[in-house]
């Protein structure tokens, strides 16, 4: 395979990620204190809710201790899986081409 072939591959992990982390970081982006009470099956809202993009959370807190993740459980493992993708098709890509400008010097 070439190197270019390598980046294709790469470049469909980024765009098979993308849209994943966006699904990820809109959980619960509007009424989540409502999305929260309504998981916890409480009749109040959270006491606090945080949020990071990388790893993706969206939790509420209760002062009990009680919290609520709103991000699905699929979504970091397939990111996750998505960046070693990249890193390995990189990678691959610098070798092909490493390895090309190696056979054609030496011809």
């Amino acid at each position: 395979m070439t190197a270019g072939g390598w980046v294709v591959r790469g470049a469909l992990f980024a765009v098979v990620a993308l849209p994943v982390w966006l699904t990820g970081m809109l959980s619960g982006f509007t009424r989540s204190g409502e999305i929260c009470r309504r998981e916890a099956g409480r009749v109040s809202g959270p006491d606090s809710i945080t949020q990071t993009a990388f790893p993706v959370t969206h939790t509420c807190h209760w002062r009990t201790g009680e919290t609520v993740e709103l991000v699905p459980a699929w979504v970091n493992p397939v990111i996750w899986l998505c960046l070693a993708g990249i890193v390995a098709c990189a990678a691959m890509a610098v070798r092909t081409r490493v390895r090309r400008h190696k056979e054609l010097s030496h011809d």
